[in-house]
């Protein structure tokens, strides 16, 4: 048996309506890995750094247009960004054991839940009284996805990985710290070892990148994440990186494991909440804290898939969906096909 260490970080989140560029699509995304998947991986991203003279990386710095004089970017040409990058996206893709992730399209999330079905944080106190709206967010959703199939995807994507090192026997799960939705991930992950009972899920720590550094190959897995998955949705072919980390690897296609919740599954936990509302009269803010309706959870995600990107045609068309591979209601017509997004095989020298 052995423990697993798992980096998440989310991306996407900054604007609840959908309308910002970037935040059409909210998602929360990592890697997992062992002990000496991680040392490795350790050495090899602060080789890239130093090479570049770049002492922390963060998508968010990194991809501004206009880069300050104070930044670490000031004055790069397209073509080192691009150098960069590479090596960043082949130790991401080469080095931890494999990639996770919960997705969500924002507009769909904000239109078709009602706040009882929304995952909401309670505005501020005064005695008794909420004196501020709740904080409604896309994350929050994200992050119950992530947990609510979590088991399966260990049983059934790591511990083949794992081979006879396996079985999983924990998982110490390191989120990057959000300094609004933190405390309400916390109480999330009780409540989702409270309603699975699945004692791998072992402890969960969130703290800023750079008290644990790998959380920074998360934030590049959860931006290319949910960047190919707004091109996908607009019919535009992937670059580069998204390719890199996203194609599939025909040996393994479940080496990136992510999860969708589309317009039918946000749907059916509208359905579920109102039932819950008319069974069970509630003053407080549904979400986080009722297994009830986090409960719901499970039968919602629609596994998501990447074809790869076909060399003959530019516009990369949906490979076809196995009939099994997801709940018959899952797709409507007007939907997006799933995808399954993937990455190289484990080198050799990593265990």
């Amino acid at each position: 048996m052995i423990d697993l260490t798992f980096y998440a970080d989310e991306s996407g989140i900054h604007d609840p309506h959908g309308e910002q560029p970037g935040s059409e699509v909210a998602s929360i995304a990592g890697y997992i890995g062992t002990k000496k998947q991680w040392e490795t991986w350790e050495r090899r991203w602060n080789t890239a750094l130093n090479k570049f003279k770049v002492p922390q990386f963060h998508m968010s710095e990194f991809n501004r247009k206009d880069q300050k004089p104070d930044s670490n970017y000031f004055g790069w040409s397209d073509k080192k960004k691009k150098r960069f990058l590479r090596l960043l996206t082949k130790i991401a893709s080469e080095v931890p054991l494999a990639g996770y992730g919960s997705l969500v399209r924002t507009k769909a999330w904000d239109s078709i839940l009602g706040d009882d079905a929304k995952v909401g944080i309670p505005g501020k106190r005064k005695g008794d009284y909420h004196i501020a709206k709740p904080v409604f967010n896309p994350y929050l959703i994200c992050f119950q996805n992530f947990f609510a199939k979590f088991p399966k995807y260990l049983d059934e994507v790591v511990n083949p990985l794992l081979g006879k090192r396996g079985p999983v026997r924990s998982v110490a799960f390191v989120f990057h710290q959000h300094k609004v939705f933190g405390p309400a991930a916390e109480i999330g992950f009780m409540l989702s070892q409270e309603v699975l009972k699945d004692e791998r899920l072992s402890t969960i720590t969130l703290a800023p990148v750079q008290e644990y550094p790998p959380i920074q190959s998360a934030d590049l897995l959860a931006f290319y994440s949910r960047r190919r998955f707004i091109r996908f949705l607009n019919n535009i072919p992937p670059d580069e990186f998204e390719q890199a980390l996203l194609d599939p690897d025909p040996d393994n296609p479940d080496r990136v494991y992510l999860l969708e919740l589309n317009d039918e599954n946000l749907a059916g936990l509208q359905e579920n909440s109102l039932k819950l509302r008319s069974q069970r009269a509630k003053q407080n803010l549904r979400g986080f804290g009722d297994p009830d309706a986090y409960q719901s959870f499970g039968k919602s995600q629609t596994q998501v898939r990447f074809s790869a990107t076909p060399s003959t045609n530019p516009r990369c068309p949906p490979q076809s969906i196995p009939a099994d591979a997801i709940p018959a209601r899952a797709l409507r017509p007007s939907d997006p096909p799933t995808y399954r997004a993937c990455r190289p095989r484990v080198p050799r020298d990593v265990p």
